[in-house]
Protein backbone atom coordinates (compact mmCIF):
# COMPACT_ATOMS: atom_id res chain seq x y z
CA UNK A 1 0.00 0.00 0.00
CA UNK A 2 1.07 3.17 -1.23
CA UNK A 3 1.98 6.26 1.49
CA UNK A 4 2.23 9.66 1.62
CA UNK A 5 4.16 12.28 3.40
CA UNK A 6 2.20 15.09 5.35
CA UNK A 7 3.57 17.47 2.79
CA UNK A 8 2.26 15.15 0.31
CA UNK A 9 -0.64 14.68 1.63
CA UNK A 10 -1.69 18.96 1.66
CA UNK A 11 -0.61 19.47 -1.52
CA UNK A 12 -3.18 16.49 -2.60
CA UNK A 13 -5.87 17.64 -0.70
CA UNK A 14 -4.97 21.02 -1.03
CA UNK A 15 -4.80 22.09 2.64
CA UNK A 16 -2.29 23.34 4.80
CA UNK A 17 0.36 21.14 6.39
CA UNK A 18 -1.10 22.29 10.14
CA UNK A 19 -4.15 21.08 8.93
CA UNK A 20 -3.33 17.70 8.12
CA UNK A 21 -1.42 17.50 11.48
CA UNK A 22 -4.63 18.31 13.58
CA UNK A 23 -6.32 15.76 11.54
CA UNK A 24 -4.24 13.26 12.59
CA UNK A 25 -4.00 14.26 16.19
CA UNK A 26 -7.25 14.19 16.75
CA UNK A 27 -7.77 10.80 15.31
CA UNK A 28 -10.04 12.20 11.81
CA UNK A 29 -6.68 10.88 9.53
CA UNK A 30 -5.19 8.17 10.61
CA UNK A 31 -1.75 7.81 10.48
CA UNK A 32 1.59 5.85 11.16
CA UNK A 33 4.91 6.79 12.17
CA UNK A 34 7.67 5.98 9.88
CA UNK A 35 11.31 6.12 10.48
CA UNK A 36 12.75 8.84 7.78
CA UNK A 37 15.14 10.68 6.41
CA UNK A 38 15.13 13.30 9.09
CA UNK A 39 13.75 10.81 11.59
CA UNK A 40 10.06 9.98 12.87
CA UNK A 41 7.35 11.39 10.38
CA UNK A 42 3.40 10.38 10.00
CA UNK A 43 3.00 8.36 6.61
CA UNK A 44 -1.02 8.61 5.72
CA UNK A 45 -2.53 5.63 3.49
CA UNK A 46 -4.31 6.42 0.32
CA UNK A 47 -7.37 4.99 1.29
CA UNK A 48 -7.73 7.41 4.20
CA UNK A 49 -7.26 10.40 2.51
CA UNK A 50 -10.68 9.28 0.25
CA UNK A 51 -12.78 10.29 3.27
CA UNK A 52 -11.02 13.83 2.62
CA UNK A 53 -12.12 14.00 -0.86
CA UNK A 54 -9.96 11.90 -3.22
CA UNK A 55 -11.07 9.32 -5.86
CA UNK A 56 -10.36 5.57 -5.03
CA UNK A 57 -8.05 4.06 -7.46
CA UNK A 58 -6.41 7.73 -7.70
CA UNK A 59 -2.38 7.64 -8.50
CA UNK A 60 -0.69 10.91 -7.47
CA UNK A 61 2.08 11.71 -9.81
CA UNK A 62 5.72 12.48 -8.61
CA UNK A 63 6.80 16.52 -8.69
CA UNK A 64 9.23 15.50 -11.41
CA UNK A 65 6.57 13.38 -13.38
CA UNK A 66 5.00 14.87 -16.45
CA UNK A 67 3.90 18.77 -16.89
CA UNK A 68 1.28 20.03 -14.80
CA UNK A 69 -0.14 20.81 -17.88
CA UNK A 70 -0.98 17.01 -18.62
CA UNK A 71 -1.93 16.62 -15.03
CA UNK A 72 -4.38 18.96 -15.19
CA UNK A 73 -6.04 17.85 -18.34
CA UNK A 74 -5.49 14.08 -16.62
CA UNK A 75 -7.34 14.89 -12.97
CA UNK A 76 -9.88 16.74 -15.67
CA UNK A 77 -10.83 13.79 -17.42
CA UNK A 78 -11.20 11.49 -14.73
CA UNK A 79 -12.64 13.52 -12.00
CA UNK A 80 -16.30 13.85 -12.53
CA UNK A 81 -18.49 17.20 -13.04
CA UNK A 82 -20.47 16.56 -10.34
CA UNK A 83 -17.82 16.27 -8.06
CA UNK A 84 -15.47 19.16 -8.76
CA UNK A 85 -15.55 22.58 -6.37
CA UNK A 86 -13.50 25.60 -7.58
CA UNK A 87 -9.95 25.47 -5.56
CA UNK A 88 -10.46 29.26 -4.69
CA UNK A 89 -14.00 28.64 -3.37
CA UNK A 90 -12.83 25.32 -1.67
CA UNK A 91 -9.73 27.55 0.18
CA UNK A 92 -12.14 29.68 1.24
CA UNK A 93 -14.04 27.65 2.90
CA UNK A 94 -11.32 25.64 4.28
CA UNK A 95 -10.23 29.07 6.05
CA UNK A 96 -13.46 29.34 6.83
CA UNK A 97 -13.64 26.49 8.71
CA UNK A 98 -10.68 26.45 10.10
CA UNK A 99 -11.13 30.22 11.84
CA UNK A 100 -14.48 28.60 13.11
CA UNK A 101 -12.99 25.75 14.55
CA UNK A 102 -10.26 28.21 16.25
CA UNK A 103 -13.07 30.04 17.44
CA UNK A 104 -15.18 26.89 18.99
CA UNK A 105 -11.47 26.17 21.00
CA UNK A 106 -11.66 29.79 22.15
CA UNK A 107 -15.65 29.53 23.13
CA UNK A 108 -15.15 26.08 24.52
CA UNK A 109 -11.85 26.72 26.93
CA UNK A 110 -13.97 30.28 27.95
CA UNK A 111 -17.11 27.99 28.81
CA UNK A 112 -14.63 25.67 30.71
CA UNK A 113 -13.28 28.48 32.78
CA UNK A 114 -16.89 30.20 33.35
CA UNK A 115 -17.88 26.36 34.83
CA UNK A 116 -14.79 26.83 37.02
CA UNK A 117 -16.05 29.90 38.18
CA UNK A 118 -19.34 28.81 38.48
CA UNK A 119 -18.30 26.52 40.74
CA UNK A 120 -16.44 28.58 42.79
CA UNK A 121 -19.05 30.94 43.35
CA UNK A 122 -21.40 28.58 43.79
CA UNK A 123 -18.89 27.05 46.93
CA UNK A 124 -18.47 30.89 47.90
CA UNK A 125 -22.11 31.29 47.97
CA UNK A 126 -22.64 28.40 49.93
CA UNK A 127 -19.60 29.71 52.47
CA UNK A 128 -21.44 33.13 52.40
CA UNK A 129 -24.67 31.23 53.43
CA UNK A 130 -23.28 29.39 56.73
CA UNK A 131 -20.97 33.00 57.70
CA UNK A 132 -24.30 34.83 57.82
CA UNK A 133 -26.32 32.02 59.52
CA UNK A 134 -23.50 32.04 62.12
CA UNK A 135 -23.74 36.19 62.41
CA UNK A 136 -27.05 35.74 62.83
CA UNK A 137 -26.70 33.29 66.10
CA UNK A 138 -24.23 35.24 67.44
CA UNK A 139 -26.09 38.55 66.87
CA UNK A 140 -28.76 36.94 68.64
CA UNK A 141 -26.93 35.12 70.95
CA UNK A 142 -24.93 39.14 71.64
CA UNK A 143 -28.44 40.52 72.21
CA UNK A 144 -29.58 38.21 75.00
CA UNK A 145 -26.27 38.97 77.12
CA UNK A 146 -26.85 42.54 76.61
CA UNK A 147 -30.25 42.53 77.71
CA UNK A 148 -28.93 40.37 80.81
CA UNK A 149 -26.73 42.32 81.45
CA UNK A 150 -28.42 45.43 80.94
CA UNK A 151 -31.22 43.75 83.86
CA UNK A 152 -27.96 43.13 86.23
CA UNK A 153 -26.63 46.45 85.94
CA UNK A 154 -29.93 47.92 86.73
CA UNK A 155 -30.85 45.54 89.85
CA UNK A 156 -26.83 46.41 91.00
CA UNK A 157 -27.41 50.13 91.04
CA UNK A 158 -30.78 49.56 92.75
CA UNK A 159 -29.03 47.68 95.51
CA UNK A 160 -26.30 50.08 95.29
CA UNK A 161 -28.47 52.86 95.87
CA UNK A 162 -30.49 50.45 99.04
CA UNK A 163 -26.72 50.50 100.32
CA UNK A 164 -26.55 53.79 100.23
CA UNK A 165 -29.69 54.85 102.21
CA UNK A 166 -28.58 51.77 104.85
CA UNK A 167 -24.94 53.17 104.99
CA UNK A 168 -26.71 57.46 105.93
CA UNK A 169 -29.03 55.81 108.12
CA UNK A 170 -26.17 53.87 109.68
CA UNK A 171 -23.99 57.08 109.63
CA UNK A 172 -27.08 58.93 111.37
CA UNK A 173 -27.48 56.32 114.08
CA UNK A 174 -23.59 56.52 114.60
CA UNK A 175 -23.25 59.94 114.59
CA UNK A 176 -26.26 59.85 117.29
CA UNK A 177 -24.22 56.89 119.26
CA UNK A 178 -20.82 59.35 118.61
CA UNK A 179 -23.15 62.34 120.63
CA UNK A 180 -24.47 59.89 123.34
CA UNK A 181 -21.58 58.41 124.32
CA UNK A 182 -19.59 62.02 124.42
CA UNK A 183 -22.76 63.64 126.43
CA UNK A 184 -22.41 60.31 128.90
CA UNK A 185 -18.37 60.87 129.18
CA UNK A 186 -18.84 64.31 130.00
CA UNK A 187 -21.63 63.77 132.53
CA UNK A 188 -19.47 61.19 133.84
CA UNK A 189 -16.49 63.42 133.85
CA UNK A 190 -18.71 66.18 135.63
CA UNK A 191 -19.75 63.56 138.15
CA UNK A 192 -16.47 62.18 139.37
CA UNK A 193 -15.83 66.31 139.27
CA UNK A 194 -18.17 66.88 141.71
CA UNK A 195 -17.41 64.27 143.43
CA UNK A 196 -13.89 65.46 143.99
CA UNK A 197 -15.11 68.32 145.11
CA UNK A 198 -17.18 66.59 147.43
CA UNK A 199 -14.92 64.60 148.92
CA UNK A 200 -12.09 67.65 148.55
CA UNK A 201 -15.01 69.98 150.52
CA UNK A 202 -15.85 66.94 153.04
CA UNK A 203 -12.01 66.46 154.25
CA UNK A 204 -11.59 67.62 157.71
CA UNK A 205 -9.59 70.11 159.22
CA UNK A 206 -6.88 67.54 160.09
CA UNK A 207 -6.86 66.16 156.71
CA UNK A 208 -6.84 69.16 154.90
CA UNK A 209 -3.99 70.15 152.94
CA UNK A 210 -1.70 72.56 154.30
CA UNK A 211 0.72 75.32 151.62
CA UNK A 212 4.14 74.45 151.74
CA UNK A 213 6.90 76.98 151.99
CA UNK A 214 6.83 77.83 148.37
CA UNK A 215 3.12 78.15 148.22
CA UNK A 216 3.66 80.26 151.21
CA UNK A 217 6.12 82.82 149.65
CA UNK A 218 4.14 82.80 146.45
CA UNK A 219 1.35 83.75 148.97
CA UNK A 220 3.67 86.63 150.78
CA UNK A 221 4.83 88.25 147.02
CA UNK A 222 0.82 87.81 146.16
CA UNK A 223 0.11 90.01 149.73
CA UNK A 224 2.73 92.67 149.30
CA UNK A 225 1.93 93.32 145.54
CA UNK A 226 -1.80 93.69 147.12
CA UNK A 227 -0.31 96.50 149.67
CA UNK A 228 1.50 97.82 146.89
CA UNK A 229 -1.93 98.29 144.71
CA UNK A 230 -3.31 99.96 148.14
CA UNK A 231 -0.79 102.40 148.48
CA UNK A 232 -0.56 103.71 144.78
CA UNK A 233 -4.50 104.15 144.72
CA UNK A 234 -4.30 106.15 148.47
CA UNK A 235 -1.61 108.21 146.35
CA UNK A 236 -3.66 109.29 143.19
CA UNK A 237 -6.37 110.01 145.74
CA UNK A 238 -4.28 112.48 147.30
CA UNK A 239 -2.16 114.26 144.59
CA UNK A 240 -5.43 114.33 141.71
CA UNK A 241 -7.53 117.21 141.79
CA UNK A 242 -9.97 118.27 139.42
CA UNK A 243 -11.12 121.67 139.46
CA UNK A 244 -14.88 122.30 138.33
CA UNK A 245 -16.30 124.79 136.23
CA UNK A 246 -18.52 127.80 137.36
CA UNK A 247 -17.76 127.05 141.25
CA UNK A 248 -14.09 128.47 141.48
CA UNK A 249 -13.22 126.00 144.01
CA UNK A 250 -10.78 122.48 143.89
CA UNK A 251 -11.66 118.82 144.73
CA UNK A 252 -10.35 115.94 144.88
CA UNK A 253 -11.60 112.78 143.49
CA UNK A 254 -10.84 109.07 143.08
CA UNK A 255 -9.39 107.33 140.03
CA UNK A 256 -10.41 103.81 140.92
CA UNK A 257 -13.63 104.11 141.07
CA UNK A 258 -13.81 101.38 143.93
CA UNK A 259 -16.12 101.18 146.88
CA UNK A 260 -15.27 103.14 149.95
CA UNK A 261 -13.43 106.11 147.77
CA UNK A 262 -14.64 109.15 149.49
CA UNK A 263 -14.15 111.64 146.22
CA UNK A 264 -16.99 109.72 144.62
CA UNK A 265 -18.91 110.94 146.72
CA UNK A 266 -18.16 115.10 147.28
CA UNK A 267 -18.34 114.40 143.87
CA UNK A 268 -21.78 113.08 142.93
CA UNK A 269 -22.94 115.42 146.69
CA UNK A 270 -21.29 118.79 144.89
CA UNK A 271 -22.79 118.28 141.51
CA UNK A 272 -19.87 118.62 140.06
CA UNK A 273 -19.28 118.01 136.28
CA UNK A 274 -17.75 114.27 134.95
CA UNK A 275 -14.13 113.83 136.47
CA UNK A 276 -11.54 115.13 133.79
CA UNK A 277 -7.76 114.79 134.99
CA UNK A 278 -6.98 117.12 131.76
CA UNK A 279 -6.13 113.62 129.54
CA UNK A 280 -9.43 112.04 128.67
CA UNK A 281 -12.43 110.87 130.50
CA UNK A 282 -12.08 107.82 132.46
CA UNK A 283 -15.21 105.28 132.92
CA UNK A 284 -15.87 104.68 135.92
CA UNK A 285 -14.05 101.12 137.54
CA UNK A 286 -16.17 98.08 138.57
CA UNK A 287 -14.81 96.12 141.40
CA UNK A 288 -13.42 93.29 140.14
CA UNK A 289 -14.38 89.35 141.54
CA UNK A 290 -12.70 87.94 144.31
CA UNK A 291 -11.26 84.91 144.24
CA UNK A 292 -11.64 82.50 147.99
CA UNK A 293 -8.25 80.75 149.02
CA UNK A 294 -7.54 79.63 152.20
CA UNK A 295 -5.28 82.35 152.47
CA UNK A 296 -8.06 84.85 151.92
CA UNK A 297 -9.96 86.74 149.01
CA UNK A 298 -7.48 88.23 146.67
CA UNK A 299 -8.93 89.99 143.17
CA UNK A 300 -9.54 88.32 140.40
CA UNK A 301 -6.15 89.11 138.18
CA UNK A 302 -4.41 86.55 135.56
CA UNK A 303 -1.19 86.63 137.59
CA UNK A 304 -2.85 86.81 140.93
CA UNK A 305 -5.15 83.33 138.87
CA UNK A 306 -1.50 81.80 137.93
CA UNK A 307 -0.30 82.44 141.22
CA UNK A 308 -2.68 80.73 143.44
CA UNK A 309 -4.01 78.39 140.82
CA UNK A 310 -0.85 77.03 141.20
CA UNK A 311 -0.60 77.50 145.23
CA UNK A 312 -3.90 75.68 145.44
CA UNK A 313 -2.38 72.60 142.91
CA UNK A 314 0.66 72.37 144.70
CA UNK A 315 -0.60 72.28 148.52
CA UNK A 316 -1.45 68.84 150.00
CA UNK A 317 -2.25 67.27 153.71
CA UNK A 318 1.14 66.96 154.35
CA UNK A 319 1.58 70.70 154.46
CA UNK A 320 -1.28 71.20 157.12
CA UNK A 321 0.71 71.68 159.92
CA UNK A 322 3.26 74.16 158.36
CA UNK A 323 0.83 76.87 157.07
CA UNK A 324 0.23 79.68 159.34
CA UNK A 325 -2.96 80.46 157.60
CA UNK A 326 -4.57 77.55 158.81
CA UNK A 327 -4.46 78.70 162.81
CA UNK A 328 -7.72 81.24 161.42
CA UNK A 329 -11.26 80.36 160.62
CA UNK A 330 -12.39 80.61 157.18
CA UNK A 331 -14.78 83.04 157.19
CA UNK A 332 -12.57 85.16 159.26
CA UNK A 333 -9.85 85.20 156.26
CA UNK A 334 -11.97 86.27 153.76
CA UNK A 335 -12.92 89.21 155.64
CA UNK A 336 -9.78 90.24 156.00
CA UNK A 337 -9.18 90.08 152.37
CA UNK A 338 -12.43 91.99 151.90
CA UNK A 339 -11.29 94.76 154.15
CA UNK A 340 -7.99 94.95 152.89
CA UNK A 341 -9.44 95.44 149.02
Amino acid sequence: MKTLTIRQASEALGRAPATIRRYIKTGRLPAEKEKGKFGEEFRIGLENLEALGLVKGEILAEPSSPAPSSLTTRWAAELPAERTVPRDLYNELVMKHERLLVQYGMIRASGQKMLEARGELDMKDSLLAEREGEIREIRERSEKEIGFLQNHLRQAEIEIEDRNIEIALLQEKVRGLEMVAASAEAVRSFDEEVRSIREREDLTPSEAAAPSLPDIRKIDALQDWLNACQSEKDRRLLTVTVSAPGRGMRRTSSTCGLRGCPGREDAGSLGAAPFNDGLHSRPTALPRPSVSLRGGAVPANPVNQLLLGHSQSARGPKDVADSPHQRRPRQNRRNTARDRI
